[in-house]
């Protein structure tokens, strides 16, 4: 099952790098929304086994600092995480886009395994193109490409947490 994994997870990358739909992801317009946002430090990992040995499964979590709240976030297994870990802890200046996300661009590209999602959650943190790191503070519809970082468990205060404007958040 794990190599099977492995292999869809390879195909998705290859197939997600050449994203055809005649949109330029690394040219952001009111219109184009990036995607996901930066943390670094883990924060707790667990591991769980239904009693397979060959069937393990693992969980990343990392927090996100927002004003004076703390936000968990649970974090996907691919390289893309992996290669973002490396960067944190980091704390960003996030900017503001289309009254629904915050982004701000990393100072190095991350591989990606890019897909369409149709509609973008309230929490979800993802990676527009190979830097753009994005938190969407609201659910909508999407015809863009996203590499999927992670969710935000309670974002319950989120919206109001990040507020209107650009503001600084660390990623641990």
């Amino acid at each position: 099952m794990f190599f099977a994994l492995a292999v869809f997870l390879s195909c998705c990358i290859a197939v997600g790098c050449n994203d055809d739909d005649g949109k330029d992801d690394n040219n952001l317009s009111n219109t184009q929304t990036p995607t996901e946002t930066s943390t670094d430090t883990v924060t707790g990992a667990t591991s769980s086994s239904d009693n397979n040995d060959n069937d393990t499964v693992k969980s990343q979590t990392m927090t996100l600092s927002i004003a004076d709240k703390k936000f968990n976030a649970d974090l996907e297994d691919s390289q893309t995480v992996k290669e973002l870990m490396k960067l944190l802890p980091m704390e960003v200046n996030m900017q503001e886009l289309n009254g629904n996300e915050k982004y701000v661009y990393l100072s190095s590209d991350l591989p990606t395994a890019s897909y369409k999602p149709g509609t973008i959650n309230k929490g979800d943190i993802m990676l527009f193109g190979k830097n753009c790191l994005v938190i969407f503070y609201k659910t909508f519809s999407s015809s863009y490409s996203y590499t999927k970082i992670g969710h935000i468990n309670n974002t319950d205060s989120l919206e109001e947490s990040l507020g209107k404007g650009n503001i600084t958040v660390k990623f641990e």
